[in-house]
């Protein structure tokens, strides 16, 4: 993968992302989420215990069990990120008290970031795994 895919990459990445927040998108998977949580609503567990189970583990297998070794491959591992990590760190800072509800651009600023981060890290974790399997030349 060249230099300016990984920079295209990254771009359509953040495209993507502010996309999902403007349209309020993540909002609308929360419900969606909301929807699954229902049958479970008489159990122990909350919904954003629910939330962030449901998250860590679809985005830990995304990053470390997903090979990707095209940019089409990570270029959806990152889409999957997002729509994934924005209601996962939503459930986690409410779960700190700095909600939405509470602290909207604290908290949206926060996702944000850990969102980026999170993707940044998956795109160097499959960039340096490329980078190992095919050498660079030489000049």
């Amino acid at each position: 993968m060249s230099t300016r895919d990984i920079i295209l990459l990254k771009f359509i990445g953040l495209f993507i992302l502010m996309a999902y927040f403007v349209t309020n998108a993540w909002v609308v998977f929360l419900f969606l989420l909301g929807e699954v949580y229902a049958p479970f609503e008489n159990n122990i567990i909350s919904f954003n215990l629910m939330v962030m189970l449901f998250g860590v583990s679809v985005i830990f297998l995304t990053i470390y069990w997903a090979k990707g070794k095209t940019f089409m491959q990570i270029l959806a591992q990152d889409i999957i990120i997002v729509v994934l990590a924005a209601p996962l760190f939503s459930a986690l800072l409410e779960l700190l008290k700095i909600g939405v509800d509470k602290n909207p651009l604290i908290a949206i600023c926060g996702i944000l970031i850990f969102t980026i981060a999170l993707m940044t890290y998956n795109d160097w974790r499959k960039i340096k795994s490329l980078r190992e399997i095919i050498p660079r030349k030489e000049k």
